[in-house]
């Protein structure tokens, strides 16, 4: 097993700036004859290294930003949207409208007696009465139930 190469000052700086040219951190170990481990192992001992690495990562978002920027001045409208969204400072927004149609079938099943004995009580056809109003026909009432289900009208 050959002897893995140094990772030296030069090497150091020149896997800055190949970084900062937008390339990968494998692919610059990779032409720099190191290995990652040896990479993650500089980093984490060199602070001043780890750091002027997050810097040309920036600078790569920053050259995308530009270039955005640029499609969205030579009138590309996907990238003028884009940029807009993103970096409006809040006055532009992405809008999604939804236009919901279905058609579904309900199956009730229905309890003759149990309805015979609901409707056969003055209070509950009162209930069932308000329910109505407030779900189908969009009432807005607010009827008040205590502990034991007994409803009362709240006063506007």
């Amino acid at each position: 097993m050959g002897r893995k190469t140094k990772f030296t000052p030069r090497k150091k700086e020149l896997f800055i700036t190949l970084i900062a040219n937008g390339n990968t951190i494998a692919n610059v170990c990779e032409a720099l004859g190191i290995d990652t481990s040896t990479y993650r192992k500089a980093r984490a001992s060199d602070p001043e290294f780890a750091a002027l690495v997050d810097e040309a990562k920036k600078i790569r978002v920053h050259l995308v930003e530009d270039a955005l920027y640029q499609s969205a001045l030579a009138g590309n409208v996907l990238a003028q949207k884009f940029y807009l969204v993103n970096r409006g400072g809040g006055e532009w927004k992405e809008m999604t409208y939804v236009n919901q149609e279905t058609k579904s079938e309900v199956t009730v099943k229905y309890d003759e007696e149990l309805a015979k004995r609901i409707i056969s009580d003055k209070e509950n056809r009162e209930l069932l009465s308000a329910l109505f109003e407030r779900i189908v026909l969009g009432k807005s009432d607010a009827i008040r139930t205590d502990e034991a289900g007994h409803g009362e009208e709240v006063p506007s």
